[in-house]
């Protein structure tokens, strides 16, 4: 916002500055009280419109001090939106919805491409395992069967060699003879399988890969988790240009908010917040107290942006 061109409008700040005497405070007790830094303070009482104090944050710290002087906010706003102009309003706060509940909200248009890709993937994962598994049965030996098994004939070949040569053997002794039936009985019990014995089927083992298409790139959706030791301005924007909170939150306030990330955060007074990005803290010690703090997330590394 550009700084305040000369009017004839006197502005809220002189109206503050005559509150804050009649008060009996000084300019560095009404900051403490504000939770301000003093030259805040004074940028409000002199009518010190500019970047440093977005509209939104200008207009809460103007009720904020009318409310703390027993003024009238409404005249105080009403005084600050004359003396700037509307056509002279940057607001960088502007919602392009309704702000609420997030969770309440319809589903956006980019829930729905998210759905619709993962619902491709999904096919696409089941056609490719029920082809792998159709490959992996077709390729596997076909087990031989019990009554193949049971029908296969004994190793007469063998028998007969055997018997030949029983045959030439002298028989002069009765130790030394063999007995061919005895011989084929043995033979024929070891070759063949017990009827009682049943072949084992083996199955293939399922094939549990999941196929990604090329390209595709997963979701980005981050949650923030906001907690408010003091009062204070808090603006939060995802990469999609939709406002996720944005107002003045209360001490002990607490909340979560979700998005598509990259972040943008805007806060009033960064010392006094504490933030969650996915379950991991936000380091916010690199930002001044009681100064305008803007940064974005896509991790829980916010002075690193």
């Amino acid at each position: 916002m550009a700084q305040v061109e000369e009017t004839n409008i006197s502005g809220p700040g002189e109206t503050l500055a005559k509150g804050r005497k009649k008060k009996g405070l000084s300019l560095e007790e009404a900051a403490e009280k504000l939770h301000l830094s003093p030259s805040v303070v004074n940028k409000l009482e002199t009518n010190q419109f500019d970047d440093q104090i977005p509209d939104a944050f200008a207009r809460g710290y103007l009720r904020n001090y009318a409310k703390l002087l027993g003024l009238d906010e409404e005249e105080i706003i009403a005084s600050y939106t004359q003396l700037i102009g509307q056509s002279m309003v940057k607001n960088y706060y502007s919602p392009t919805k309704t702000v609420g509940n997030p969770s309440a909200a319809g589903v956006s248009p980019n829930q729905i491409v998210i759905a619709l890709v993962v619902i491709v993937i999904l096919l696409v994962a089941a056609i490719w395992y029920f082809t792998q598994s159709v490959e992996s049965v077709d390729a596997s030996p076909m087990p031989q069967t019990s009554s193949e098994q049971t029908e296969s004939p004994v190793n007469t070949e063998r028998v007969s060699s055997t018997a030949n040569n029983v045959s030439n053997e002298p028989t002069g002794s009765n130790s030394n003879s063999i007995d061919i039936s005895t011989l084929s009985r043995e033979t024929s019990a070891t070759e063949q399988p017990a009827a009682s014995e049943q072949p084992i089927e083996v199955e293939p083992e399922p094939v549990t890969t999941t196929a990604i298409p090329t390209g595709f790139v997963e979701s980005s959706e981050a949650t923030l988790a906001f907690e408010f030791e003091d009062d204070c301005w808090v603006q939060v924007t995802d990469v999609n240009g939709e406002v996720l909170a944005v107002g003045l939150k209360t001490a002990g306030r607490q909340f979560e908010v979700s998005g598509v990330a990259p972040i943008s955060v805007v806060l009033g007074k960064p010392d006094v917040v504490n933030i969650a990005y996915n379950n991991s803290a936000v380091d916010l010690a690199c930002f001044p107290a009681n100064s305008t703090a803007r940064f974005t997330l896509d991790s829980p590394l916010a002075c690193e942006n």
